[in-house]
């Protein structure tokens, strides 16, 4: 199975290529002209997981709700799901209970 990408990318180098119309590229590669012209809006979690990182540093105590909060307040609009993917690979080892810290 080719994926979109692949797909956009080959209609794409038909119409540069072989001149040819969009119309007729697309309905050569079996792909939608809507699908030829999509962009992905996603953004990239770096910036998000850096000030993550900078609130757990500054209020270690904190869960992941509160931090979700402080994110808001800091005006990030991303949602709690996208949030919590990003929260159990930052290190915060303040969520641990002292005694699982503690060696036997």
């Amino acid at each position: 199975m080719v994926k979109a990408v692949d797909r956009r990318r080959a209609a794409r180098n038909l119409i540069q290529e072989h001149q040819i119309s969009q119309r007729r590229a697309c309905r050569l590669i079996d792909l939608s002209r809507n699908a030829l012209e999509y962009q992905s809006c996603k953004s990239a979690d770096s910036q998000l997981r850096r000030d993550l990182v900078q609130a757990a540093g500054i209020w270690p105590r904190w869960g992941f709700p509160t931090l979700l909060d402080q994110m808001r307040r800091k005006g990030w609009k991303d949602n709690h799901k996208r949030v919590y993917r990003i929260y159990p690979y930052e290190p915060n080892y303040s969520t641990l209970r002292v005694a699982d810290l503690i060696e036997r």
